[in-house]
């Protein structure tokens, strides 16, 4: 039995020191990130242009990939003290929907 399809999350560096945490199959790391380049990847990516891929966590099952999103952007929010500084997994939503109530965790809520 084979292990089926792998992803890898990925976290991107933007301009205005921003960051985009993404995921996608390990073997279209590449095209994806070409696709934000692009303007054909997250609506965040077209607002603060990627620069690099800055980091992998792979070998991955899809729903892992999607967890190591969170946080990853969890992570970076917490490093920056900065919950505007990154979006990703769970925090695509605008910045006070009642989505971010529920998802950011207490210590990063304002």
């Amino acid at each position: 039995m084979g292990l089926g399809r792998r992803y890898s999350c990925y976290v991107l560096k933007c301009e205005n020191d921003k960051f985009y945490i993404g995921s996608t199959e390990t073997s279209k790391i590449q095209e994806r990130f070409q696709k934000h380049l692009t303007g054909l990847g997250s609506k965040w990516c077209r607002k603060f242009r990627p620069i690099k891929i800055i980091k992998t966590i792979d070998n991955l099952l899809s729903p892992e990939a999607f967890r190591q999103e969170n946080t990853e952007c969890v992570r970076i929010m917490r490093e920056h003290n900065d919950i505007q500084i990154c979006r990703g997994g769970d925090f695509l939503f605008p910045l006070g929907s009642d989505w971010w109530v529920y998802r950011l965790p207490e210590d990063l809520r304002v």
